[in-house]
């Protein structure tokens, strides 16, 4: 009997420095997983995306320490009018966490020339649109404001789009 209990005992001490070796095995391999996330995260971490431009800003990106992501434009694929893509957008925002949005939405129906174009109702109509985008843009902005993140909105300074209340609004909230 006496035999047995140090032969039980010689084989759970054999046992314990691999059980250890397991658990060291899975320590490392967590870390190494951990690692591999982190490394996957700096990967698909972007600092700066543009809306309503092909690639500008984003050429430029690098050289200022930030990581450029997409342009997201009717060139490279996206149209605001769809709302799917607004969606696709929205959620880019939310989960992306960017440092800085860079909004240029159309801004030909609010030049000071087509003040000088009298009113009619293809006129009203396309208005309407370009609105609705810069009321898109500002949702974008207001969801990096709320993210202690930044925007730029480009505009001309005379552009009338700076006078709606959506932009006067913007401009007003503290932030």
């Amino acid at each position: 009997m006496e035999v047995e209990a140090n032969e039980r005992q010689e084989d759970e001490e054999r046992e314990e420095p691999e059980d250890q070796e397991k658990g060291n095995e899975e320590e490392v391999a967590t870390e190494i997983a951990s690692d591999e996330d982190d490394d996957m995260r700096a990967m698909l971490a972007v600092d700066c995306v543009e809306l309503y431009s092909p690639v500008r800003v984003n050429q430029h990106a690098k050289q200022y320490g930030l990581t450029p992501g997409s342009s997201l434009d009717l060139l490279t694929g996206w149209n605001f009018d769809r709302s799917s893509d607004r969606k696709a957008a929205l959620n880019l925002i939310d989960t992306q966490e960017l440092l800085l949005v860079v909004g240029s939405p159309m801004c030909t129906m609010f030049s000071t020339l087509q003040r000088l174009r009298p009113d009619d109702a293809v006129w009203e109509a396309r208005l309407h649109k370009a609105t609705g985008h810069i009321k898109f843009a500002v949702a974008m902005y207001r969801r990096q404001r709320r993210g202690g993140r930044y925007f730029l909105h480009e505009h001309p300074a005379s552009a009338s789009s700076w006078q709606l209340p959506v932009m006067q609004s913007l401009i007003n909230e503290p932030g």
